[in-house]
């Protein structure tokens, strides 16, 4: 009978072990948790801030995106290269050591602008008969000349809006008399 006993004592004693060490994890389980989102970045400044920093600095990339996950701050849009390394950096000056550099690098092709440009005006009947020249420089989009009409100034800058890699469109045109 004190083989019993003893069975019963050790089943006991392991029993009031398993509901010990299961009230510590419950008690504890939501340091990890807490852990996670510090490692998520919810202490790190929010998005928008960093976003504001970035815009004011004056850096050249288009269509700015920041984001933050997993503890990852994500940078996406367009600009050059080194506009994307100084945005890398002002991210990493708020104390984050994370960052994705999404932002894509374009290079701007004032040649093929200019002649996408003069194509569009060619293209354009109410433009007829009018001296235009066309000049591009850094994506910006610079058109002079002589036109016989004001509604042909109009003209001249609704074909060039949509010209793709335009950054800028610049119409100087006047008017003969």
């Amino acid at each position: 009978m004190t083989t019993n006993l003893r069975i019963a004592a050790v089943t006991a004693v392991a029993l009031a072990s398993s509901i010990v060490l299961f009230a510590v994890y419950v008690r504890h389980a939501s340091q990890p948790a807490q852990l996670a989102r510090s490692l998520a970045g919810v202490n790190a400044p929010a998005d928008s801030t960093i976003e504001r920093a970035i815009l004011s600095s004056r850096l050249t990339i288009e269509n700015l995106s920041v984001r933050s996950a997993g503890g990852i701050v994500i940078l996406r849009g367009s600009g050059d290269a080194e506009a994307a390394q100084r945005a890398v950096d002002i991210v990493k000056s708020f104390g984050v050591s994370r960052v994705a550099n999404l932002i894509r690098h374009e290079t701007i092709d004032d040649e093929a602008i200019r002649r996408a440009a003069e194509r569009e005006l060619a293209g354009t009947a109410a433009l007829d008969g009018c001296l235009l020249r066309v000049e591009c420089r850094n994506g910006v989009l610079s058109v002079s000349g002589t036109v016989q009409r004001e509604l042909q100034k109009d003209a001249a800058r609704m074909a060039l809006r949509n010209i793709r890699g335009a950054r800028e469109v610049k119409v100087n045109l006047s008017t003969s008399s």
